[in-house]
């Protein structure tokens, strides 16, 4: 996710467990981007991050879906 340093990007949540658990983040300030790496298995998935802890916000840079209740989420296929 890229941002100014000062938003604080916490987490990333998604479909890929029913969304119950948030995942953190870690900053790289080399390449001013927050980054994860998570282990899925090929599918396409849906995924929000959350800002400063109360915030879900999509990402203007990734793709978007928007799943069956309406909802705008970030999409990422895994091949």
């Amino acid at each position: 996710y890229l941002t100014t340093a000062k938003t604080k990007v916490d987490c990333i949540a998604g479909d890929w467990d029913n969304w119950k658990n948030q995942q953190h983040l870690k900053y790289d300030s080399f390449s001013l981007l927050w980054r994860i790496t998570l282990v899925l298995q090929p599918g396409t998935y849906l995924y929000k991050f959350v800002i400063e802890d109360s915030e879900w916000v999509c990402s203007p840079n990734d793709p978007i879906d928007i799943d069956i209740k309406g909802v705008t989420n970030n999409r990422v296929v895994i091949d």
